[in-house]
């Protein structure tokens, strides 16, 4: 082989010979053909030499000149440069390939443009070829600003090379100025800016962003040093309006807006502004003092800020109370919560306030713009009591229900603590006066008494008048009369007028009740005349007397007469007892028969006496008579005859009459009866008619003379060895007295029996007959032969043999035997007689049921032949299964069936089945036949070739052998399904709206048959719709698609057996088109100045949309004047528009490929919408009662706020675990007005100790827009009433606290045992690790009203604290205490006085049950004198107390104010600030102090807390005052006067009204 020429890259090029010239050449020869392959130049040409050669020769040399073919470039096309750029177009140039790496003709260059995709991945946009020799293209229609790819590859005749890639970007264009610009100052320190998009927004057009850059200039007016220079940038500002924030009051501000597509920044727009004027600052050193128990004076500094610029600051005072005394009189809203405004001094004075009340006070300055507030509380002073209010009295006839208010003044914080009053009489109803004493009420705590026992009808004057611990109020006076009210007496000397009284009337007459039991004026009288035997009379007159008429002869009538007033009815008199005269009589009632006394012969009849009887009855006449006959009668007293002698079963008839001494009276009702029945005679001439071998007919006459009806005869029939009795009753078809024949039925053959007849009434049966003999004839046998029995079975024969019948069944003399051999398996019976007991049959059926029967014969016939006895021959082999048949065939399987051989000769155990495959030509078998079995007449044959014979035979097995094989058949398999798909789905064209693919058909050993065409299944991802159709081909192309959607194809390839499985599927996509118009665009949301438009993507979408365009114009103007604006999102909010104008909007999507089409056209109109919630909700003021809100207006209004609404309601209460809200809100409305930027509001009548959920939300015209939700407790409860001295129950060893029912606010309850040592002798006993005292239990509102006892000594925990083991015979103080309790605040606690408890030794066994009140108290001696004892006694005790601690416990100390509560108190053996179980923080000192109050920076709110209030000692007694100090422990306190115990003044010691009552 010779290189001659290099193709296109050399100068000369060979004419190219075909290389079959070289084999014309050496043609003919002997020597093989000879193909050698080298590593060859591509394109060029070669010369070939041939030589043939042996061991001994080497022939000529043959040549052959020859070009290679071409072969696709081996490298990319050089220096590929970017030769120019636009927004739109790229240009680029490249240098020839070379010659030697061309490997053929270059004849074209194909070129790819790609764009990068956000994704990072690029995207082929367009293709394209370039004819040589040209080596540049300019590629249109880009996106501006973007990166591309571009690559370009030679092509020869044998393909395209490898591609050069280079990439390049195309120029971008800055958007133009922001349209419409406006910029405003919002507050002194903000301005607010908004924009429109600019009307060229460069290219390309991405998402615009904006800078946004403000400037100050001019200097400072306000007389300050000059501003600083500003000069700041905000960048990447997506919406078209801003809010900066950090400008200074009044200077000029000038504002710049750019817009920036991506790097590219627009032109600037500029806007200059003033600021607004800015407020004064907060008021300085604000002072709130108490003047007087209505009155308080605020003082305060001006601010040090005074606003600029600089004017006239002045200022409002705004005051509500926040913790109004409970002691406190109620007034209206307005009177204790108002604002002092345009006040231009620095201090006010606020008048008519609570008493000992805590206000909020708020003070404002400012000038035209309003500062920030400054909040302080202050509290009034007490006050003393006046007269009570609202004096009222309610009349009853006996009593008065008094009411008042307290009074105006009620001496706060010296409560009232009870209210006397008295009352004297002055004046009765029509009766005089007795009594005029003043009388006097006890003490009463109260605003309510119901004055008993007065006189009905008479005048009262009542004086009230109030007490509290340190003077008596006014007193209030009222005169009241009581009311009428029912008599309290009867009416006098109620009597009967028995001179006016008949058989049917009666007169009654009385006088008036008694002057003082008339209470009122007598208006009427209500009489009432009763008896047992008709309804009350009762009725109303204003006579004296009343006659009754209508009466009822002799009977015994009770009056009785009530006097009334306008009120009501006073009571009856006593009753008046009187009768009627006698009258004749009435007839008797209910006449009837007693039937169990009736006979044949006798009747007895009863009968009610006449009601009402008019009088005595002294007797009664009784007539009766018989159908058709003539009456008697008969006399008796009572109201009962019997009447005798009567003729049996006849019918009777009865009435009867009483008399009294007045005359006889009319006859009753009549009633009637029927006499008994007798018992039957006997029949008469019985005898025999007829006669058969099972039955017998007789015949009689009826009995005579007849007795009653006979209901039914009974016949006895009977021989020596059975006995039969027949009862003939009635039936429906015939009665029993016409019958007189029977056939007696059942009976034995050849027999004689005896036969006698009775009859039978109701009464009961009759005389039998005399006895008669009758006969039977003789019969067929009514039985079988009996032990029939097999007695030899073979494969072909069966033997026989059985026994005569029963002799009872036999009926005559048996002659022979019948028998009934059947074959079971044809049905077929063998009949025949013999004489003999025995029968064999041979010849039989091997493996068949025999049946076999047989039966006696007499003269007369044959009698039932034997149960069948079931016999079977043996088994033998079975013959040859027949008519075996083709059932199914597919292509690997076949199936058959047969019949069983019948004979089957035997149980078939199983089937050989035995089949081979017969040869093309079908002239020999295989020699490799196979066998297989099976159990059933049927079987599948599987692993088979398609569409071959088979040849197939099958024979049966029994238990002896097998069969004979049967005739052979011969079966062909068939053509089947494609067991799998085509195979190489791919696609080969994709475009917008086509998609082609092509396949191969499926694997060889898969066809299962010949391929006649394929069946696809085309289906829209998008739509889920399927296109299923066929073809013949391997290929096919799908049009008129939706662009840029994703499809699917499955191919499965059809025999003529049926079709195939699919193909997996191929999944492809459309390309990308311009999109359709958007979908539902709609205004979401306006306000007053933007609109949010909204829609859907368009459906389909043609593509990834890149963004959306929007235009919008007034509707009233030229849609040439259109402003434009893009988003990436299907939502755009617009906004700087004209209130109340009507907008028009459209949208316009757009995809790679372009925009599509605008949307149709909608409108909306720039108005309010909902609010958004109010911001910076808090609670700035807290009282019991009550909460102060404040929040700030609505960040986003959407339009003008008319009001706020507050709702509200309960959460929690931390005195109530077991309370639950309701979700129910109480709502309040607050007006407002656009000014308002800070709004407060006091929310009262709440409930202490709660937590509160708030909601505030505003309104404009649109509606209620969100909430601000805070949650809040209100202050706790402090007013808790102490609880008194502990009553403690010793049961056994135990002893037990039993509790009272708690007051609504507490939340916990502690208990505190302190051990008093024995005065006798020193205690050694082990205490169990406490000190002397101790609290042993911190226990919760639910443990206690669980179970209302708690026993002490259990050695349990309650609460953190541990509840020691007492000790036998020891003594022990014991207190309790009540606790208020929030999870906000300390809780408050207030102690018991002391009870004295010995826990009993029961080593004794002198343990009972005895409650016990053991406490230091002047109730417990009573009055003045008493008192004054246990003070002395008290006094003492303390004395001795105080000197045993201070040798005991020196170190003990009492918490001040700024001490914690943490420390050990040795008093109490427990810490006295603890976590209680809800996360109470509780101060356990047993002080009966309550907590100070905290005010944040409020020193004035702070109470020494070794002053203790005299309301603290409310409800106890001195001496209880005294002896709880005395256990306190309290160092420095327990050297204050005795005085200071007691609570009470010098001058209201010795006075008897200031101790009662108060235990």
């Amino acid at each position: 082989m010779k290189l001659m020429d290099e193709g296109q890259c050399g100068t000369t090029k060979a004419k190219q010979t075909p290389e079959q010239e070289l084999r014309n050449a050496i043609k003919g020869t002997d020597l093989p053909d000879v193909m050698s392959t080298f590593n060859l130049y591509a394109y060029s040409k070669y010369r070939f030499f041939v030589t043939a050669t042996n061991t001994a020769y080497e022939s000529a040399t043959l040549y052959i000149d020859t070009i290679t073919p071409e072969r696709k470039p081996e490298s990319e096309p050089q220096h590929v440069e970017l030769s120019d750029a636009t927004e739109t177009s790229l240009s680029f140039s490249w240098d020839v390939l070379p010659c030697k790496e061309s490997n053929g003709d270059i004849i074209r260059y194909e070129y790819v443009i790609q764009v990068l995709e956000d994704s990072g991945q690029y995207k082929t946009v367009s293709t394209g070829g370039i004819n040589v020799p040209t080596c540049l293209v300019t590629i249109g229609n880009l996106t501006c600003g973007r990166d591309y790819r571009f690559e370009v590859a030679g092509t020869n005749s044998a393909g395209t090379g490898p591609y050069a890639k280079l990439d390049a970007t195309t120029l971008t264009r800055p958007p133009g100025a922001v349209q419409s610009l406006s910029a405003y100052a919002a507050t002194p320190y903000e301005c607010n800016v908004t924009w429109q998009i600019p009307a060229d927004i460069g290219c390309p057009e991405g998402i615009l962003t904006y800078d946004v850059r403000y400037e100050i200039t001019g200097s400072n007016s306000c007389g300050g040093e000059d501003y600083p220079s500003v000069n700041e940038t905000l960048t990447g500002i997506r919406n078209t309006s801003v809010i900066i924030r950090g400008f200074q009051p009044f200077p000029v501000y000038v504002v710049f807006v750019m817009a920036r597509n991506g790097e590219v920044i627009g032109q600037p727009e500029m806007k200059t502004l003033l600021t607004n004027k800015s407020a004064p600052g907060t008021v300085r050193e604000l002072r709130v003092n108490a003047l007087s128990s209505s009155d308080l004076n605020i003082t305060w500094k001006a601010p040090s800020y005074q606003g600029c610029p600089i004017e006239l600051i002045t200022y409002d005072v705004k005051y509500y109370v926040i913790d109004k005394a409970s002691c406190a009189k109620t007034k209206s809203f307005a009177a204790n919560n108002g604002t002092v405004t345009e006040v231009i001094t620095t201090n006010v004075t606020i008048s008519g306030l609570y008493p000992n009340s805590t206000y909020a006070v708020i003070v404002t300055a400012k000038t035209d713009v309003t500062g920030k507030s400054v909040m302080k509380n202050g509290s009034t002073f007490a006050s003393g009591p006046s007269v009570v209010e609202m004096l009222q009295g309610v009349p009853f006839s006996s009593s008065i229900s008094l009411s008042w208010h307290p009074p105006y003044v009620q001496g706060c914080p010296f409560e009232i603590l009870w209210y006397r009053l008295n009352y004297r009489l002055i004046g009765s109803g029509t009766c005089g006066v007795e009594d005029t004493s003043t009388q006097i009420s006890g003490w009463m705590l109260g605003h309510e008494y119901n004055i008993q026992n007065l006189i009905p009808y008479s005048t009262y004057i009542i004086t009230v008048w109030s007490h509290n611990r340190v003077s008596v109020g006014d007193l209030k006076e009222k005169r009241i009369t009581t009311a009428q009210s029912e008599p309290g007496g009867p009416p006098r000397e109620v009597r009967l007028v028995l001179a006016s009284s008949t058989s049917h009337s009666m007169q009654f007459k009385w006088k008036q009740p008694l002057c003082k039991e008339r209470n009122g004026i007598i208006t009427n009288y209500t009489y009432l005349l009763t008896n047992s035997r008709t309804a009350d009379q009762t009725g109303t007159i204003v006579e004296t007397s009343y006659n009754f008429t209508d009466l009822t002869p002799y009977v015994n009538y009770t009056f009785t007469v009530a006097a009334s007033t306008i009120v009501g009815m006073g009571p009856y008199s006593d009753d008046v007892v009187g009768m009627t005269k006698e009258d004749k009589p009435p007839p008797p009632t209910d006449l009837g028969v007693l039937d169990k006394y009736t006979t044949n012969t006798s009747i007895t009849v009863t009968w009610n006496e006449p009601d009402p009887p008019h009088g005595i009855i002294d007797r009664y006449l009784v007539r009766y008579w018989k159908d058709g006959g003539n009456s008697s009668t008969v006399i008796v007293t009572s109201t009962m005859a019997k009447i005798d002698n009567l003729q049996p079963y006849a019918n009777y008839s009865f009435k009867v009459r009483a008399f009294t001494g007045a005359g006889k009276g009319p006859l009753s009702v009549a009633t009637s009866a029927k006499t008994k029945e007798g018992r039957p005679l006997a029949p008469s001439n019985l005898k025999m008619v007829n006669s058969t071998n099972t039955s017998i007919t007789i015949t009689w006459t009826k009995p005579y003379p007849t007795l009653g009806v006979e209901k039914h005869y009974q016949i006895m029939i009977w021989n020596k060895e059975d006995r039969l009795t027949i009862n003939m009753k009635d039936s429906n078809e015939t009665r029993i007295e016409n019958v007189t024949e029977a056939v007696l039925e059942g009976l034995q053959a050849n027999r004689d029996y005896y036969v006698k007849v009775r009859a039978f009434t109701t009464i009961g049966a009759g005389n039998w007959t005399d006895i008669i003999i009758a006969g039977t004839k003789e019969g067929i046998p009514t039985g079988p032969p009996v032990n029939v029995t097999l007695r030899t079975s073979l494969k072909r024969m069966l033997a026989f043999q059985w026994g005569l019948p029963n002799r009872n069944e036999r009926s005559g003399i048996i002659i022979g035997y019948q028998y009934r051999f059947t074959n079971m398996r044809t049905g077929l019976p063998e009949m025949n007689t013999v004489n003999g007991t025995e029968k064999a049959f041979e010849g039989l059926t091997p493996y068949v049921n025999y049946t076999f029967e047989v039966g006696a014969m007499t003269k007369i016939g044959i009698g039932p032949y034997s149960r069948a006895v079931i016999a079977r021959t043996l088994e033998a082999r079975p013959p040859a299964p027949d008519n075996i048949t083709f059932v199914y065939a597919n292509s690997t399987s076949v199936t058959i069936a047969w019949p069983e051989p019948n004979p089957p000769r035997g149980i078939i155990t199983k089937y050989d089945i035995e089949y081979w495959k017969k040869t093309k030509n079908d002239s020999a078998n295989w020699t490799n036949n196979v066998t297989v079995t099976s159990v059933f007449t049927h079987t599948t044959i599987d692993e088979l070739d398609s569409d071959t014979n088979y040849t197939i035979k099958v024979r049966a097995h029994t238990i002896t052998g097998e069969g004979t094989w049967s005739k052979n058949i011969t079966i062909n398999t068939q053509e089947g399904i494609p067991a799998g798909p085509p195979v190489n789905v791919t696609l080969t064209t994709s475009l917008k709206r086509k998609l082609a693919f092509q396949w191969a058909p499926p694997r060889r050993n898969e066809r299962n048959g010949i391929i006649i065409g394929y069946q696809y299944k085309f289906t829209n991802m998008r739509t889920g719709l399927a296109d299923i159709n066929t073809v013949n081909g391997t290929e096919n192309a799908f049009e008129e698609l939706t662009p840029f959607v994703n499809y699917t194809l499955e191919v499965g390839a059809m025999t003529k057996i049926g079709i195939g499985p699919y193909s997996r599927p191929v999944i492809t996509r459309t390309l990308e088109a311009i999109p359709p118009a958007p979908e539902e665009l709609a205004a979401s949301n306006t306000d007053i100045t933007s609109i949010t438009i909204q829609w859907l993507e368009p459906d389909p979408p043609h593509g990834v949309i890149i963004r959306y365009h929007i235009q919008y114009w007034m509707t009233s103007e030229s849609m040439s004047t259109a402003m434009s604006a893009m988003n990436d999102a299907p939502t755009f909010t617009l906004s700087g528009l004209q209130p109340n104008d009507e907008y028009s909007f459209r949208v316009q999507a757009e995809t790679s490929t372009g925009r599509g089409n605008w949307s149709s056209n909608v409108t909306a109109e720039a108005q309010e919408g909902l609010p958004s919630a109010p911001s910076d909700l808090q609670a700035i003021g807290f009282g019991k009662t009550s909460i102060v809100l404040e929040w700030r207006k609505c960040t986003n209004p959407n339009g003008l706020i008319q009001d706020y609404a507050i709702k509200y309601q309960a959460l929690e209460k931390a005195y109530n675990a077991y309370f639950i809200s309701d979700d129910s809100y109480i709502t309040l409305k607050v007006p407002t007005t656009a000014a308002d930027d800070v709004i407060q509001y006091l929310v009262d009548d709440l409930e202490p100790s709660t937590k509160y959920e708030f909601r505030v939300s505003g309104r404009t015209s649109a509606g209620r827009g969100e909430e601000a939700i805070i949650e809040v407790y209100t202050k706790i409860f402090t007013d808790i009433i102490p609880p008194g001295p502990p009553v403690l129950k010793t049961s056994g060893p135990s002893v037990i606290i039993k509790f009272d029912v708690l007051p609504t606010y507490v939340s916990n309850v502690f208990v505190a045992v302190e051990y008093v040592p024995s005065r006798n002798k020193r205690q050694n006993s082990n205490l169990d690790g406490a000190s002397n005292s101790f609290i042993v239990a911190n226990l919760t509102r639910n443990d206690i009203e669980e179970g209302m006892t708690f026993t002490l000594g259990d050695n349990k925990t309650y609460g953190g604290y541990i509840n020691h083991v007492l000790i036998a015979g020891a003594t022990y103080t014991v207190r309790v205490a009540y606790a208020s309790c929030t999870p906000v605040e300390e809780c408050v606690v207030v102690w018991s006085p002391i009870s004295i408890i010995t826990v009993p030794d029961c080593t004794n066994d002198h343990c009972g049950e005895t409650w016990i009140i053991a406490h230091i108290g002047a109730a417990a001696i009573g009055g003045s004198l008493g008192a004054i004892a246990i003070i002395v006694i008290v006094i003492i005790i303390v004395a001795i107390v105080i000197c045993h601690r201070s040798q005991t416990s020196p170190s003990k100390k009492s918490p001040t104010p700024n001490e914690t509560y943490d420390e050990i108190d040795p008093q109490i053996g427990q810490k006295s600030g603890i976590q209680s179980k809800s996360g109470y923080k509780v101060n356990l000192a047993m002080e009966g102090l309550q907590t100070p109050k905290q005010y944040e920076g409020d020193e004035s709110y702070y109470e020494d807390v070794n002053t203790k209030r005299e309301s603290d000692y409310q409800g106890l007694n001195t001496g209880d005052m005294e002896t709880e100090h005395d256990y306190q422990g309290l160092g420095e306190t327990e050297k204050k006067k005795e005085s200071d115990y007691q609570g009470l003044s010098e001058a209201s010691v010795g006075e008897e009204h200031v101790y009662q009552g108060l235990v």
